[in-house]
């Protein structure tokens, strides 16, 4: 029991600091407003720091949690808001539920990315963004990739990745002044290089990813359509509420995953539907849930598929302003 509640500690532990360092941003309070619009775009689409309650439904082996910590250090790079880099230092842990909780093979992804506001109100009313992304991702470890069986070896098997990501985050910003948070797209191309054994036949290294986060998918699709701003009949109430947001990913992994050299439709997409409550005031903290299905992101069980449904707190890059 004491074992279980220090497990526990631990895990919340590296929450709380991800809680703490999720937002942080090389910003003073003196910041003129393009520059302090251009983190808040950036933070926004940046990813959640996070952890779930035990594996949830599906098929994860037992787990007491998975977390992500996804702390990022912005700089903004010119006085007019137009260009920023930010550091991240995202990791992923899962403490499985066996004797003595271990945490094996965590997941550690730093990456840099470069921003450009494109921008042009006389285009569009909201924002576009384009992105470029240099990362790494690895578990630390040095063992042989495969068992003698064949089988990768998930306990200790060295797995290793390098990747480049390209593309555009479109943001629609019409808060009228209210608290509402901006909604956004995001399209991108990524491209893994440098890949340890193992990776090039399986993993997937050409990918097309799609992010998007909203508070009203139907009146955002319709506005999309027909040109007309569904909050405009809102009343202003409606923006400084208690908000539930949805964000949805897709990805379409374009080169052929499987083994038996077919096109298996079923190994070449992932796709997670999530939906947050905010409360009104816990704007930096939010309860989940979440259905995920695709790839296994978890270093190098990446040859497994999951389908998982679960649950449990978010630390919110959505600040109200």
């Amino acid at each position: 029991m004491k074992s279980l509640f220090k497990s526990w500690l631990i895990a919340f532990g590296f929450i709380g600091i991800a809680f703490m360092l999720t937002n942080s941003k090389v910003l003073a309070q003196e910041s003129p407003s393009p520059q302090k619009l251009m983190s808040e775009y950036i933070g926004m689409a940046h990813s959640p720091s996070y952890i779930t309650f035990k594996q949830g439904i599906g098929n994860l082996n037992s787990l007491l949690f998975e977390a992500v910590i996804a702390p990022y250090y912005l700089v903004n790079l010119s006085h007019d808001g137009k260009w920023a880099m930010d550091i991240s230092f995202k990791g992923v842990i899962r403490m499985r539920d066996e004797r003595s909780y271990p945490i094996t093979t965590p997941s550690y992804m730093p990456s840099m990315t470069v921003y450009r506001n494109l921008g042009n109100p006389d285009v569009y009313k909201g924002e576009l963004l384009s992105y470029l992304t240099l990362g790494h991702h690895s578990n630390g470890q040095s063992g042989p990739v495969y068992n003698s069986d064949g089988t990768y070896n998930t306990e200790n098997g060295n797995f290793a990745t390098n990747f480049v990501k390209a593309g555009w985050i479109l943001i629609d910003d019409q808060s009228r002044g209210n608290q509402l948070v901006p909604e956004y797209f995001k399209f991108g191309f990524e491209t893994h290089l440098l890949n340890s054994e193992g990776l090039v036949d399986g993993y997937g290294l050409f990918r097309l990813n799609f992010d998007s986060e909203l508070k009203n998918y139907l009146g955002a699709v319709r506005s999309l359509i027909s040109g007309n701003d569904y909050r405009e009949s809102k009343p202003d109430s409606y923006f400084s509420q208690s908000q539930l947001r949805y964000h949805m990913h897709f990805t379409w992994i374009i080169d052929n995953r499987s083994p038996e050299k077919r096109y298996d439709l079923s190994k070449q997409f992932d796709f997670s539907f999530r939906v947050a409550y905010h409360p009104k005031l816990l704007n930096d903290i939010s309860l989940f849930a979440e259905y995920y299905y695709g790839q296994d992101y978890y270093n190098i069980y990446f040859n497994h598929e999951i389908s998982v449904f679960r649950i449990g707190l978010m630390a919110s890059n959505f600040r109200i302003r």
